[in-house]
């Protein structure tokens, strides 16, 4: 999806409710580290009962603090953001042509992270040689204030033994 493509408005629900579909992945995350911050591994913390749940305690924490924002990538357009720490999870399945846009919201002392997968890519416009994540990756290569890190082997970057599995047996 383009930038300018990006739609929340007519989702039902407020904005919360809105991103919630798509941020599933970084709760997932968050609490993983949450987890082995706290030293709650998954049973011990299933079987408390004095805690509130993890997503209350994570977005207490982290959102209702502003710690973290989330917001889609079509609704930075135009500002200016000093001083911010972007992540961009999901690189490979941003156009080429998006990423400019993304990266120009950059104001002093911000810093970019673009995570990814070329080989995942999930647009039918986009493929592994043609998006967003290897666009960046190849203009940006060896320019100032720029360092990237790539991961070479898949078992570096695989969720589980049964992802690896797939990794290696799928097509």
């Amino acid at each position: 999806k383009k930038v300018d493509q990006e739609e929340l408005g007519y989702l039902p629900g407020d904005l919360s409710e809105k991103f919630d579909p798509y941020i599933s992945s970084i709760y997932d995350n968050l609490e993983v580290l949450y987890r082995a911050q706290n030293g709650r591994g998954s049973e011990s913390y299933k079987e408390s009962t004095k805690f509130k749940s993890l997503r209350e305690e994570i977005n207490g924490c982290l959102f209702d603090t502003e710690i973290i924002k989330i917001q889609t990538v079509g609704h930075i357009r135009g500002r200016s953001l000093i001083n911010k720490i972007f992540i961009i999870d999901e690189t490979q399945n941003i156009a080429p042509e998006s990423i400019k846009q993304i990266v120009t919201r950059a104001g002093e002392g911000s810093k970019f992270i673009f995570l990814g997968d070329p080989t995942q890519v999930d647009s039918p416009e986009l493929t592994e040689k043609y998006n967003g994540l290897v666009y960046l990756s190849e203009m940006m290569k060896g320019k100032p204030l720029c360092r990237q890190i790539t991961l070479e082997t898949a078992g570096d970057a695989v969720r589980s033994p049964l992802a690896q599995l797939a990794v290696d047996a799928l097509i």
